[in-house]
């Protein structure tokens, strides 16, 4: 009976000390601890995160297949070549370092790898210019019983556009054909203008307004009074968003050719001694000091433009026969479209689900320039 007694207090000890161990390795490996076959000791770990757009994505690790997006690795700290890809998209890279103890977090973007165009306009296009704040844009056109300004409002969606999102803003007439000038919009969007070198004349427009009701101001005279007002506006927005750069910087913003915000106002596209540049207010990298972010170069090209999305980590590059888009910190340059573009004109949706470009499909056969849309997703 003793010897029974003695049995079963020492498997009640083994089972015990055995509940206390697996307990403590539950507890070792939820805090990033990892057993390593290859050194046979125990490393702590570090957790990537990796999301994408569209998701389900596979994941290669140092170009071997482990997972797929979205999930949470844990991995011995090291830098990992990252490449994430999906069937009829273009692949992503980077270089990522896992930090033991610490979260990485990457989220890629996949741009269709055969995008497609679609039509807005029929009766052609010339002259288009993007509005300040993204939303419309003002084009002309000089086709019989269509000549004149129009408008496309690109916050709706293309494939189901109405006369309210495409719609004329001025009609020409004998005594004054508007098709004939060339479009600017005043800076803070409200107002476009007409302008004509023979004679010399600057016609002022309500962008909201359809060409019924449209009564086109002569504001020649006035001009410089114009000028001067949009002008203040402007210097105190400025000075707004000047206030969050370091002082070097606040300099080269200021005389900068080129100085693009970011739709959150967190980046700023800059340009420096001939280069363009993106400045990270809010970089978070081991290398950034209190009071500065983190400076990117990016490829040499014809135009620059923030793609709207919800993280603004996208810039659109206008290059010679191309349109790219390359992450902010110039990395994972896509080429989303090889082909003649007109006027070098490109805008984004404001969903940021697509560009529209200018361009004709068929000049041998004396196609005008349109308007087309190219998916991004």
């Amino acid at each position: 009976m003793k010897k029974f007694l003695n049995k079963r207090v020492f498997l009640s000890f083994l089972t015990f000390v055995s509940a206390v161990i697996l307990t403590a390795l539950v507890i070792f490996f939820a805090q990033g601890y990892h057993f390593s076959p290859k050194t046979g000791k125990i490393e702590k770990t570090g957790l990537l995160v990796l999301t994408s757009t569209p998701n389900g994505a596979s994941i290669f690790i140092n170009d071997h297949l482990t997972d797929a997006t979205n999930t949470t690795l844990k991995l011995v700290p090291a830098t990992y070549e990252v490449r994430i890809e999906k069937e009829g998209c273009l692949p992503w890279k980077k270089k990522l370092e896992v930090v033991e103890g610490l979260v990485t977090a990457a989220d890629a973007t996949l741009f269709p790898a055969l995008p497609t165009l679609r039509p807005l306009t029929f009766f052609g296009v010339k002259n288009p210019v993007l509005s300040p704040d993204g939303t419309k844009i003002a084009f002309l056109s000089d086709a019989p019983e269509k000549a004149g300004v129009w408008l496309l409002n690109l916050s709706t969606q293309p494939l189901t556009l109405k006369k309210s999102e495409l719609y004329q803003i001025a009609k020409d007439s004998p005594w004054q054909r508007f098709s004939s000038g060339t479009l600017s919009w005043s800076p803070e969007g409200k107002n476009i203008l007409v302008s004509f070198e023979k004679p010399e004349t600057v016609f002022l427009l309500e962008p909201n307004t359809v060409a019924e009701k449209q009564k086109p101001i002569d504001i020649t005279p006035t001009l410089k009074l114009y000028q001067t007002t949009w002008e203040e506006e402007k210097r105190k927005k400025d000075e707004v968003l000047l206030a969050l750069l370091p002082d070097y910087l606040k300099q080269i913003a200021t005389t900068s050719a080129l100085t693009r915000w970011s739709p959150d106002e967190e980046k700023l596209l800059y340009q420096e001694e001939g280069e363009v540049k993106v400045y990270d207010l809010k970089w978070e990298g081991e290398d950034k000091t209190e009071t500065e972010g983190k400076v990117h170069a990016l490829p040499e090209a014809l135009d620059y433009l923030w793609l709207p999305e919800a993280k603004n980590n996208h810039v659109i590059l206008t290059q010679e026969g191309q349109i790219s888009i390359i992450e902010a910190d110039g990395t994972n340059k896509a080429t989303i479209f090889g082909g003649e573009i007109e006027e070098n004109f490109v805008a984004p949706w404001t969903d940021g689900s697509r560009l529209v470009i200018l361009t004709s499909l068929n000049k041998p056969a004396g196609t005008p320039p349109n308007l087309y849309t190219i998916n991004l997703r």
